[in-house]
């Protein structure tokens, strides 16, 4: 069907596994050194990027899996719909998002999903005090409940 040749189409523009399926895609734009305009393709496992402005091409690509924050964010006051996307290495904002709780919503289950399939022995589930702590552990994320 349409959905999936475009899923694999998207899936080789950023070169995942083949069995990544494409949940969803937003208009949104990077905070780099300018504001780049682009998509943001929401994959299984993947938050992935594209902006191709005057053929100058940007592509990120962030596994959930080395997410360790996600926050809803205020940019400049005139785009009040960001969204931070935190890993071990980098942080990286998007904004500009015409639904950008739906598009949080999507992110934050997908990152929850992978924090499960991880299955890391959760060792603070009775302290919730903990969630607002990051953890620094040599976990590839944050034990978020």
């Amino acid at each position: 069907g349409q959905s999936t040749s475009r899923s694999e189409e998207y899936r080789q523009l950023f070169r995942l596994p083949s069995d990544e399926t494409l949940i969803q895609d937003y208009n949104c734009a990077l905070q780099d050194n300018f504001l780049l305009q682009g998509h943001m393709y929401l994959f299984d496992h993947y938050i992935c990027f594209y902006s191709n402005l005057f053929g100058f091409e940007t592509k990120r690509i962030i596994p959930f899996q080395e997410i360790t924050s996600i926050r809803r964010a205020k940019a400049v006051a005139v785009f009040p719909t960001a969204i931070e996307i935190i890993t071990s290495e980098k942080k990286y904002f998007f904004t500009s998002f015409l639904f950008r709780d739906e598009a949080f919503k999507l992110i934050d289950e997908g990152w929850q999903r992978m924090s499960t399939d991880q299955m890391v022995p959760n060792l603070f589930s009775e302290a919730t005090s903990f969630h607002s702590f990051h953890l620094l552990y040599d976990l590839s994320f944050y034990l978020s409940k």
